[in-house]
C-alpha cells in the first residue's frame, strides 16, 4: 500500500489514497519547497525547507517509508524549468546537503519510520539547495516532485 502527494516549488498536487486499516485515519501532506528569488551572483547557495507529514489518528502504524521523485531531472541532478530554461537544484535529508533523498536508488535514501504505535504526526523536514553561478533566463522556475509513502 502506498500514499502519494506531489511536492511542487509552488503548489501542491494530492492524489487520494485508501486509509489503512490499523489507524483510525491516516494521511500524508507536503508543503512546496519555494526558493524566493535567486542570485545566481551571490556568494552562498540558495537554500530552502519543505516538510513532508505523515499522520496516523491513534492506532499502530507499520514501518514505512517515504520516498521523493526525480521530478524533471535527475537524482543527481533535479530540475527546475521554465519553457526551455532549467535551474538546477536538489533535495536532502540532512541540513549539511550531503545525502540526496530519493527512492533508495542511484545513492539516494529514502525516510523511514520503524515506530509501533502513532498518536499523532510524523514530520520529515525536506531540504533545497540551487548552486550558484547559474544564469538562467529571468523568471518563475518550477517542478513537481511525487512524494510516495509505502507500508
Amino acid at each position: 500500500m502506498h500514499f502519494s502527494r506531489w511536492l511542487s516549488a509552488f503548489a501542491l498536487f494530492v492524489l487520494p489514497s485508501p486509509a489503512f486499516a490499523l489507524c483510525t485515519s491516516i494521511g500524508v501532506s507536503a508543503t512546496a519547497v519555494d526558493f524566493g528569488i535567486y542570485d545566481p551572483a551571490s556568494a552562498t547557495a540558495a537554500t530552502t525547507t519543505g516538510r513532508v507529514t505523515v499522520q496516523c489518528g491513534i492506532g499502530i502504524l507499520p514501518s514505512f517509508s517515504v520516498s521523493l521523485s526525480k521530478g524533471s531531472g535527475t537524482y543527481d541532478q533535479r530540475t527546475m524549468r521554465q519553457g526551455g530554461d532549467v535551474l538546477t537544484y536538489n533535495l536532502y535529508t540532512d541540513s549539511n546537503h550531503m545525502t540526496v533523498w530519493g527512492d533508495g536508488n542511484d545513492g539516494t535514501v529514502a525516510q523511514g519510520w520503524a515506530g509501533i504505535l502513532s498518536l499523532g504526526s510524523t514530520d520529515y523536514t525536506v531540504y533545497g539547495l540551487v548552486t550558484t553561478g547559474q544564469y538562467p533566463a529571468s523568471g518563475s522556475y518550477t517542478d513537481s516532485i511525487m512524494v510516495t509513502v509505502k507500508f
